[in-house]
């Protein structure tokens, strides 16, 4: 089977393919014969399923500053931390269900929770920051300390200033669950429907419709305006080339994805309901 990547034609990311088994891991290989063929290789990545899993709780967040600071969060307060060697948990002094984390840098990153409440971490330990009367805050993105966005299951925008989350007029149409921007004038909220989209150009948020058939969206992540991917249930995952949205077939539809993470350099992870954190990217 042919797979044709976006250097080579702009609509590509067609599809996974599973190639092999080694060291306890199922590696699966994005294939492109096009570049293959013409010497070029930095498009061949490969997903990567950790085994054993890092734990027992179901992950629903990531992300990070760098390949060697990520953090993925999961069910009860669990936060687990990635040095680039080793995952090792971290005391959020919270039992509520973590559903985002963003950051600003490595000592200043936030999570929201299924409470309504917002934990902040310092660079050396994590605090409960502010609660968002009730509202739930499935998802978080934001440009600097001073600028956040948090997105809600009602369909709501909060929006932090540095000092207090501040509840927007704008809504939409759909439960959001999650939201990533590439700068202040480019902001997409995917959710419960995933041939719809919720976006601000810098001006005004309006619902925006771009593919049919694609199941509920839970992340959304990318290196560019021209390069960004969402993700969610059975493994779904569309890539957008900041023209149009296209789906990626897959091999993971056992999989509920829940979140991904992509770094400038292109290197990504993606976390699992199952304890499990993929990898993609060289």
């Amino acid at each position: 089977m042919n797979y044709e990547c976006p250097k080579c034609l702009g609509d590509g990311f067609a599809g996974w393919h599973q190639s092999t088994f080694r060291n306890k891991k199922r590696v699966y290989k994005k294939i492109c014969p096009v570049c293959l063929g013409s010497g070029e290789t930095d498009w061949i990545s490969n997903i990567t399923i950790n085994q054993p899993k890092i734990t027992d709780s179901f992950l629903e967040s990531v992300w990070g500053s760098g390949p060697t600071d990520v953090f993925v969060g999961g069910w009860d307060g669990e936060i687990l931390h990635f040095d680039g060697q080793s995952w090792a948990p971290m005391d959020t002094g919270s039992d509520a269900d973590i559903k985002d984390i963003w950051g600003s840098s490595s000592t200043n990153v936030f999570a929201s929770t299924n409470s309504g409440g917002i934990l902040q971490y310092n660079g050396s330990s994590w605090s409960q920051a502010q609660n968002t009367e009730g509202y739930i805050i499935s998802s978080l993105w934001g440009f600097s300390q001073d600028e956040v966005y948090g997105v809600c299951v009602e369909g709501n925008v909060f929006k932090f200033d540095g000092q207090d989350w501040s509840l927007l007029p704008d809504q939409a149409t759909m439960p959001l669950r999650a939201v990533w921007g590439s700068g202040p004038d480019h902001i997409v909220a995917v959710g419960r429907d995933g041939g719809r989209s919720f976006q601000f150009d810098g001006t005004n948020w309006a619902m925006k419709r771009h593919h049919h058939g694609i199941d509920s969206l839970y992340g959304i992540h990318g290196q560019s305006r021209s390069r960004f991917f969402a993700v969610g249930v059975n493994g779904h995952t569309i890539f957008n080339d900041g023209v149009q949205w296209h789906p990626m077939e897959n091999m993971t539809k056992a999989w509920m994805i829940w979140d991904v993470w992509c770094s400038p350099s292109g290197k990504a992870y993606a976390a699992s309901e199952f304890g499990g954190v993929l990898n993609f990217g060289n």
